[in-house]
């Protein structure tokens, strides 16, 4: 696991699944990658991409990197339920070191959720909080082969701000996890800095969780809430008081879920943003 990492994976690899984390944008992935294509998946956890991009008939090789062992233990096991004749490979790699891999290797690289893990929050000024994405990024470009896909999903300032738990937990404190998030304006400035030509840029309404985002009441159980990290950021005194506000406000659940609804269609859950490495 990377040291700069605000979650304990190798913990939270046997509650991951069934908190319900959803593959987000796969429908735009497998449309914009290649037929046959060798595929990196940077990040990958415990394979909730693996499965349909390998059901997808895309995808010839699928190689899945993370920091955790446990996440990639996890993804093994989902592997022997998919086409036997796509080769799958796993590797425990640290993604703020340079990449094992050789220079135009993968047809698509795709990394979901990821960035905010790698955010060097101790460093000054921001350019070097962010030096490990921008290693990163220079490092799946140097990968990727000439005309290939990345495709990069995260989320920016507002949409994490408007997630229901963020304001329970956190509410004026929002800063300090902000300070971990690289913002619309900054991702895309680090992936054209890259050398990479964006071709879409959109927003996905679709809760990380799914449906599942508003059944409110199950995250009174640590496992659902350990499928997404920014519960990990708070005190156990902030998550007592989170728990007991959310116990308040589904006092009047018709309202509370109403104004989530709304929160989400006005900021959207993630964004999605596909790039190509161009061919010169």
């Amino acid at each position: 696991m990377s040291h700069l990492s605000f979650e304990d994976y190798s913990n939270v690899s046997q509650f991951y699944d069934s908190g319900g984390r959803a593959p987000k944008c796969a429908d735009i992935i497998i449309k914009s990658i290649t037929e046959c294509c060798n595929l990196l998946d940077v990040g990958c956890g415990t394979g909730n991409y693996m499965v349909p991009l390998v059901k997808s008939g895309k995808v010839s090789a699928y190689t899945g990197i993370d920091a955790s062992v446990e996440m990639l233990s996890q993804l093994t096991k989902k592997a022997q339920s998919v086409d036997p004749s796509v080769n799958i490979r796993t590797q425990c790699v640290d993604i703020t070191k340079p990449l094992p891999f050789a220079e135009n290797e993968f047809d698509s690289v795709i990394v979901n959720q990821v960035f905010h893990h790698i955010t060097d929050i101790s460093a000054t000024p921001r350019d070097d909080q962010l030096k490990y994405t921008r290693m990163a990024l220079d490092e799946i470009y140097r990968i990727l082969k000439p005309g290939g896909v990345f495709c990069v999903n995260f989320s920016s300032h507002s949409q994490v701000a408007a997630r229901w738990f963020c304001q329970l937990l956190y509410g004026d404190q929002m800063e300090r996890v902000n300070v971990r998030i690289i913002d619309l304006e900054e991702m895309i400035n680090l992936i054209k800095q890259s050398g990479f030509q964006i071709t879409l840029n959109e927003i996905s309404y679709e809760p990380l969780m799914g449906e599942r985002y508003y059944a409110y009441e199950i995250f009174f159980n640590e496992a659902n809430r350990r499928a997404t990290s920014y519960w990990s950021l708070c005190t156990p005194e902030e998550l007592e008081n989170g728990l007991n506000k959310l116990r308040k406000k589904l006092e009047n659940r018709e309202e509370f879920d109403a104004d989530v609804r709304l929160q989400m269609k006005k900021h959207g859950a993630t964004h999605e943003v596909v790039c190509i490495k161009p061919v010169k």
